[in-house]
């Protein structure tokens, strides 16, 4: 579907060699329309300055972690604007963890979207 619509999909994870993590954020970087689909792998010590959505499904426990996640597309760009995504179930446990995300984060509500 993806590739139907003109985007490049590429996947990373802890599994691939060195190499083939540093080609693949050159080519996130590079190619147009690219998105990059990653389970924790890019979770701390990768930036990825050219990013601007991160789509998040896993629930993080910790401040660091929620942080560390939104920090992969805030780095390095000055006056960037970057949009976290969480994608949730309501009447769950995740509505608890987004609003302790949401205190981590220093988020007032106004400037959430619930959809």
């Amino acid at each position: 579907v993806l590739h139907e619509n003109g985007t490049v999909g590429l996947i990373y994870h802890s599994n691939i060699k060195a190499e083939e993590k540093d080609l693949m954020l050159t080519s996130f970087k590079e190619i147009p329309n690219s998105i990059m689909i990653s389970c924790k792998a890019l979770e701390e010590g990768t930036n990825i300055p050219d990013a601007d959505v991160v789509i998040n499904t896993s629930r993080n426990t910790t401040e660091r972690q929620i942080k560390q996640k939104l920090g992969r597309v805030l780095r390095y760009i000055k006056d960037k604007e970057a949009k976290l995504i969480e994608l949730y179930f309501m009447n769950t446990a995740d509505e608890k963890w987004l609003m302790k995300q949401q205190r981590f984060l220093n988020i007032s509500p106004e400037n959430i979207l619930w959809v």
